[in-house]
């Protein structure tokens, strides 16, 4: 439904405001810093608060894609975080987009913050740009120190308030939905693909901006289909396309794997697919 992962959003800065723990809201498993920051959501009715949240979904996703927003618009995972209201396109921009501060907000999301952050270091440090470092660590002190003065109790009741990563793994739409359709049991399933996942990135070392969202969007254990968002700047037509595609065959299995072949194709594409020039001649002999 219209707005189905907003509404806990939503229904936890409503619980703020009435001096309750938004974990006590079904489907709230952010930290306790997010509930705070929609407080001025929670101030309005949910219809507006929805359609305010996502004018700036939209407006994110105009930032990233520029002139693909209507190409973007189309791939699956993106529509379906429009229409459900989740914040992977205002997390995404923000890392993207944001600088130092940008990236700080990424870990209001730490199931994109955890491969946001560590690449981004990576390559600051990399160029020497070690300011940076210290604003976004001193500014991500700052966002989660500031409301733990407050309710220093949020930790313990946000780590206990989600499922499990197993449970997340297993309708994962990454390689670890995998262990949906097989017949071993989860965890055993969970640590080979973990295991894979560190191979491939020893063997291929996808550190170019590209290689590795598509190898991120790949093994990431806990994602949803909304989660290949991270994908924004790679999308083709055909991933396009191949995103609707698999709908049928993700209804049919009740699990997200199938989506796991949008990125796979990103990742196979420039081996596969060799671009000609349209205006190349044959040289004469």
């Amino acid at each position: 439904m219209l707005g189905t992962d907003f509404a806990p959003f939503w229904k936890a800065a409503c619980a703020v405001l009435a001096g309750q723990s938004p974990y006590t809201v079904d489907g709230f498993y952010s930290p306790f810093p997010f509930a705070w920051l929609m407080i001025p959501f929670g101030l309005l009715p949910f219809r507006t608060a929805l359609s305010l949240w996502t004018a700036l979904n939209l407006a994110s996703l105009i930032v990233l894609a520029k002139r693909d927003t209507f190409k973007l618009m189309l791939f699956l995972p993106v529509a379906f975080a429009l229409w459900v209201g989740q914040m992977d396109l205002l997390i995404i921009a923000a890392g993207f987009g944001g600088g130092w501060l940008g990236l700080a907000f990424t870990t209001l999301k730490p199931q994109l913050a955890i491969w946001m952050i560590p690449y981004t270091f990576a390559k600051w440090g990399r160029k020497g740009e070690w300011k940076n470092i210290l604003r976004s660590i001193l500014a991500i002190i700052a966002l989660y120190g500031i409301p733990s003065l407050a309710w220093p109790g949020w930790w313990l009741a946000w780590i206990k308030s989600p499922p499990s990563i197993l449970a997340y793994a297993e309708h994962a739409s990454s390689l670890f939905g995998l262990a949906a359709l097989i017949k071993l049991p989860a965890h055993v399933t969970f640590y080979l693909i973990l295991a894979l996942a560190v191979l491939s990135l020893i063997l291929t070392k996808p550190f170019a901006d590209e290689k590795f969202w598509n190898w991120a969007a790949i093994f990431n254990p806990v994602s949803n289909l909304y989660s290949l968002s991270i994908l924004i700047k790679n999308v083709d037509w055909e991933a396009v396309g191949l995103s609707w595609l698999l709908l049928p065959v993700a209804f049919y299995w009740h699990t997200g794997f199938p989506w796991v072949a949008v990125p796979i194709y990103l990742w196979v594409r420039p081996r596969i697919f060799v671009k000609f020039p349209l205006d190349s001649k044959p040289k004469p002999s």
